[in-house]
């Protein structure tokens, strides 16, 4: 099906699925190819191995905090199903100490978040150009959710026509949705096996994009009426989708990621599937985690309490109690949260220039981030937390450093990728 926009023509790659008589399109092009610049707005965590002493688990599942597997039907809204209906959602499981369903194990509408309430804000804040639904990228859903939150799916239903992301976000349902915001985005290493594994170990699902093809939805569609889904393609073999699903899982015995899909549970293994590490390696361009809030003292504004000495110092290792700054050439650094007791400090990012990509970092101790300043790769690692008696008086330690015309090998792969499977859009007849 081609649709044309403008003076360009655009090719909608969709499949098609037929239940009880209804025909059920699901697009496999919702996740918008990643470019540079989308790229640069989310911080790569700098993998640098496991931690001293710390021994994987063989298997790890953490679908019992999650809603069942939804179905986008015909809207290219992938990425906000993979975030808001999975990652929010279970972040709010995790507070409650609960899983999101009902007493029949169906989905439970009022501890839900809706998929349409990200998607829909994407269309009118950010792409309001798009008249076709046509999909989305990571950094614009993700600042929707951190920025404004997220409503239930009680209170916005998600609709799967084809023109559902035009639906209005309620008004009335702002100050609800501001609850469930969600914490700044990292970037992790798609071919950093044991980087996945850990998070996942740790608890934290793992938001992805992939370059499919239409065996992979067909092979699915036959796997729900028990055909097994073995879906793994060759390294080098194109692939003209791109969707994005979420890693809820991993077993080291058959060396596979648990995946949630988001085109129903009549999809798959009810919904889910297993993904082979090396094709798990091989064709994803991009891999993101957030961490649930920090409770307690956080200091959004902390950047307007005091001047900052300016230096022109590449590398500080400096401790930072609520609300210091600290500079690294040019660029300021204020600590906005802080939990010791969970290895993590939130830092606020300044730049008078406005060349930052970022401008807060969520760190984990020994967890070095890296962002874009321009053409500076900045690199602030969470070394340690000064323990006191006084809680007032504890202070992040925290390492920072500028290096000139750095790369982000990361980002460099998700652009070849992304590539790749344009290459494979324009080969297509």
């Amino acid at each position: 099906m081609k649709t044309r926009i403008g003076s360009g023509t655009l090719l909608l790659i969709c499949c098609v699925l037929r239940t009880s008589g209804q025909e059920v399109v699901h697009p496999i092009d919702g996740a918008l190819l990643p470019t540079r610049a989308t790229l640069k707005r989310i911080p790569t965590e700098t993998w640098t191995g496991l931690p001293k002493g710390y021994e994987l688990p063989k298997h790890v599942d953490l679908r019992s905090k999650l809603p069942p597997p939804g179905d986008q039907g015909r809207q290219n809204s992938c990425i906000a199903w993979a975030l808001a209906y999975g990652i929010g959602t279970y972040h709010d499981a995790l507070q409650e100490g609960s899983a999101p369903v009902d007493a029949s194990g169906r989905m439970d509408p009022g501890r839900t978040l809706s998929p349409a309430y990200p998607y829909n804000l994407t269309k009118t804040e950010f792409d309001t150009t798009d008249t076709r639904c046509l999909g989305s990228h990571f950094d614009k859903v993700f600042s929707v959710l951190m920025e404004q939150g997220c409503c239930t799916w009680q209170e916005m239903p998600y609709d799967p026509a084809p023109m559902g992301c035009f639906q209005a976000v309620p008004t009335k349902f702002q100050r609800t949705a501001e609850r469930h915001r969600m914490t700044a985005p990292v970037r992790v290493s798609p071919y950093e096996p044991d980087q996945i594994r850990y998070h996942l170990a740790q608890g934290t699902p793992v938001a992805f994009a992939m370059g499919i093809d239409t065996a992979f939805k067909f092979g699915g569609m036959r796997a729900a009426k028990s055909i097994p889904f073995d879906w793994h393609p060759e390294c080098a073999q194109a692939m003209p989708g791109s969707h994005a699903m979420l890693a809820v899982g991993y077993d080291d015995a058959d060396s596979t990621f648990l995946i949630m899909n988001s085109y129903g549970t009549q999809w798959g293994e009810k919904g889910y599937w297993h993904m082979r590490y090396d094709v798990f390696d091989c064709h994803v361009t991009e891999a993101y985690i957030t961490q649930p809030p920090l409770s307690g003292s956080i200091r959004p504004d902390v950047m307007e309490d005091k001047p900052v000495e300016r230096t022109k110092r590449r590398r500080i290792r400096t401790g930072l109690a609520m609300g210091d700054h600290a500079e690294v050439q040019g660029l300021t650094l204020a600590l906005a949260g802080h939990a010791p007791e969970l290895d993590r400090a939130l830092i606020q990012v300044s730049d008078t220039s406005g060349a930052a990509t970022v401008e807060m970092l969520e760190l984990n101790e020994d967890a070095p981030l890296r962002f874009y300043r321009g053409d500076d790769l900045v690199t602030v690692t969470y070394a340690r937390a000064s323990r006191t008696r006084d809680p007032r008086r504890t202070k992040a330690h925290i390492v920072a450093r500028v290096e000139e015309d750095g790369t982000d090998p990361c980002i460099e792969r998700a652009i070849l990728l992304a590539d790749r499977i344009r290459s494979a859009r324009a080969s297509r007849p």
